[in-house]
């Protein structure tokens, strides 16, 4: 089974890369020798038990300052199980081990791309009279250059000796699916005998990810005959196990864009840590690395540039690279901050900046439909981005039947939801819409929010992700469903999670490797890990995982059951799920103290929710703007929450002086219940200046009996 590329465990696949995958060329070292004793002994120590021992053998190694290169051949003569179990033992020995595989990695890199090597093996491959050493240089190209060969190659496509092409197209063969790519990129050369020989070597291939091409090129009246009918007979070796019948290129192109966006295994395939956009420019492919989290979405960021090519016009193609893009910028803010602070993150950035103005610019219809598919798509995250860009266009957002902000309404993700629902108050429509009454609960539950869980579903069978989301998210937390180990493991890597939840039967990877290499990363090491196995398998799982998981969850799921140990397991959490709840339920806040009157919107409903957050222990900031909206909406049912507040002297003055006020704004002209009258006189009383005002400034405008009156002269004169 193909898996997605570097997503299983990037240190597991770092590890067999380096350890099997390439053949060695000698490294010139300061005292290779003593390296390599150094080295071997420390092995030996780890083997034997001797920890204290392997440690001060690998300190000395480094004082000895070897290159890449020798550490890259000293990784490949051990066995991968001995940095496995270094990494899993954490501490000092996971420092040591990502030492020697980061080094080991650059100095397989740059073997990689050794520009001298890859021209020598690749003339023999091509050139050499003898069989024996042109495969010999072809197997060596495989195995030590792959895709980084194919510049190279490509001299060859062009050539007028036919058996050179031939010979190229084999060796191109040999490399596999790591040079559809460049190849694809070839397809822009001016040379047409280029372009038809990297047909032919595409056909061989047969990759899903050069069917659209070549439905495009031979389609295309551009192209001279033999291009086209190179392109239409790679088409019929495709068949139908591919490409669908009456498909046209700029569907085609979409089709693998989305591919690419769900990290779908037929496009992306296991490549380690090799992450190269290629790209044919001034005669020739060049290449430029991207970073891996950025990877899928930047090839399908091209996949809709090409859709966009075949047919300028289509909306779907729009629709889909603005999905994409918000994705991207949704990447970058969730990047490593190392890699925002670096050269390359602040290029990323510039880059991003003017795709928010592309976004922008594509049209409220264009990002309705990227809002569509990423709901379509499971990408909460996404969706909300796209959400919150809504209001700046204002009457232009359809909020009919068919809206796609509508239906986030309902979408099964809290988060979805309360952003629709601030969205929809901030474009203050004119009339009802499908949904509409939805919109100021959804607000009012934002506004109480005092914790929000945020839980990672990693589950491939649907009726379970679905049934775990729902009920998860109906006992309060935030539940993220991810449909392969590869995708969660993406989405642990880049938003921050209370609790992971994975199963024992993904289809993709095994539950081992997920785990494992959850334990590994630093970004999510901490984790709390929960298994979700049949119940016949849970003895056995929690013997296999030990104390790396914090539990198992059996099936049958039953919420009565696993709720509450998501629950425990979430508990323990480093995470301060309490500042994401604070600055959703201050926006809340924000957002209704801002609203105007709406025919859609009875504000009156959010009123306990905003005076119930006076009495906690939030920040005076949302609180101030809980009692602007109050000024606005409040009604009876908010006074006694108001009333709560002026009484009690733990809170801040700002605050207690403010609910004065906001009371005095509900009573203006009414008359006060002894319970708020007793309240208000009490406080007329007060230490603070503010507060005596605002209480008297209250009773001041309501409408008082004489007694009353009486009893407000009487406290004023004693003060």
């Amino acid at each position: 089974m193909m898996r997605l590329a570097g997503r299983v465990s990037v240190t597991a696949s770092l590890v067999a890369g380096l350890v099997v995958g390439l053949a060695s060329s000698p490294a010139p070292a300061q005292d290779a020798g003593k390296v390599k004793q150094l080295y071997d002994a420390g092995m030996s120590a780890l083997e034997k038990g001797e920890y204290d021992a392997a440690l001060a053998k690998f300190k000395e190694l480094f004082q000895e300052d070897p290159n890449q290169g020798q550490i890259l051949d000293l990784i490949r003569s051990t066995e991968s199980r001995h940095f496995l179990s270094m990494l899993q033992k954490g501490g000092e020995f996971e420092l040591v081990a990502r030492r020697l595989l980061d080094s080991g990695h650059v100095g397989m890199k740059a073997r990689s791309q050794d520009q001298a090597a890859i021209e020598s093996l690749v003339d023999a491959a091509i050139k050499d009279p003898s069989l024996e050493k042109r495969r010999t240089a072809s197997r060596e190209i495989m195995a030590n250059h792959g895709a980084y060969a194919v510049p190279y190659l490509v001299r060859y496509l062009g050539s007028n000796d036919t058996d050179e092409r031939v010979r190229a197209i084999f060796v191109l063969e040999d490399i596999g699916i790591e040079a559809v790519l460049p190849l694809i990129e070839t397809l822009n050369s001016s040379d047409a005998q280029v372009r038809q020989t990297a047909i032919v070597a595409l056909r061989r291939l047969l990759d899903p990810r050069a069917y659209p091409v070549l439905e495009w090129i031979a389609a295309s009246k551009d192209q001279p005959e033999t291009v086209r009918r190179a392109a239409d007979n790679a088409l019929k070796a495709f068949g139908t196990s591919v490409g669908r019948p009456n498909i046209t290129p700029e569907e085609a192109f979409l089709e693998v864009a989305r591919m690419y966006y769900t990290k779908a295994p037929e496009v992306l395939r296991d490549l380690g840590t090799n992450y190269s956009l290629w790209k044919w420019q001034e005669g020739k492919l060049t290449f430029k690395d991207v970073p891996a989290f950025m990877y899928h979405l930047r090839l399908a960021e091209k996949a809709c540039a090409m859709a966009m090519k075949a047919d300028p016009k289509s909306s779907n193609a729009r629709s889909m690279l603005s999905l994409v893009l918000a994705a991207q910028q949704v990447a970058l803010a969730n990047a490593p901050a190392e890699f925002l602070a670096s050269d390359e993150g602040k290029a990323e950035a510039g880059r991003l900046a003017l795709a928010d103005a592309a976004i922008r610019s594509a049209g409220v219809p264009t990002l309705m439909k990227a809002l569509a598919l990423a709901l379509q798509h499971n990408d909460s995250t996404v969706a909300v981005a796209i959400i919150r860009s809504l209001p700046s266009f204002g009457a232009e957002v359809p909020l009919g039947a068919d809206s796609p902000l509508v239906a986030a309404l309902a979408y099964p993700d809290q988060t979805v939801q309360w952003n629709a629902a601030l969205a929809c108050i901030r474009l203050s429509p004119a009339k009802a819409f499908p949904r509409c009454e939805l919109v100021v609960p959804l607000a009012a539950d934002a506004v109480s929010l005092a914790s929000i869980r945020q839980i990672l579903v990693i589950e491939s069978d649907t009726k379970t992700a679905v049934q775990m989301q729902t009920e998860l998210n109906a006992a309060g937390m935030h539940a993220v469903v991810s449909r392969s180990g590869a995708d969660g493991l993406d989405r642990a890597q880049q938003a921050s999670f209370d609790a992971v939840l994975v199963s024992s039967g993904l289809t993709d990877v095994m539950a081992q490797q997920v785990v494992n290499h959850l334990r590994r990363d630093f970004r999510t090491k901490a984790m709390p890990v929960l298994i979700v196995a049949p119940e016949a398998a849970v003895e056995g799982v929690k013997g296999l995982f030990g104390d790396q998981i914090a539990g198992v969850v059996s099936l049958p799921a039953s919420a009565n059951v696993y709720v509450p140990q998501v629950k425990e397991a979430a508990g323990t959490s480093p995470l301060n799920d309490r500042a994401r709840a604070l600055a959703m339920s201050e926006e809340a806040c924000g957002v209704l103290a801002e609203a105007a009157a709406s025919p859609c919107f009875d504000f009156s409903r959010a009123q306990g929710a905003l005076a119930g957050t006076l009495g906690t222990d939030k920040p005076d900031s949302l609180k101030l703007k809980a009692l602007a909206a109050l000024r606005k909406f409040g009604g009876a049912p908010a006074l006694q929450g108001l009333l709560d507040a002026v009484a009690n002297t733990t809170l801040s003055e700002d605050v207690r002086a403010d609910s004065a006020r906001t009371a005095g704004t509900l009573l203006l002209g009414k008359a006060p219940s002894p319970k708020a009258f007793e309240v208000l006189v009490a406080n007329m009383g007060d230490a603070s200046v503010a507060v005596r005002s605002a209480c008297a400034g209250a009773l001041g405008g309501s409408k008082l009996t004489d007694e009353q009156k009486a009893k407000v002269m009487e406290k004023a004169s004693s003060l």
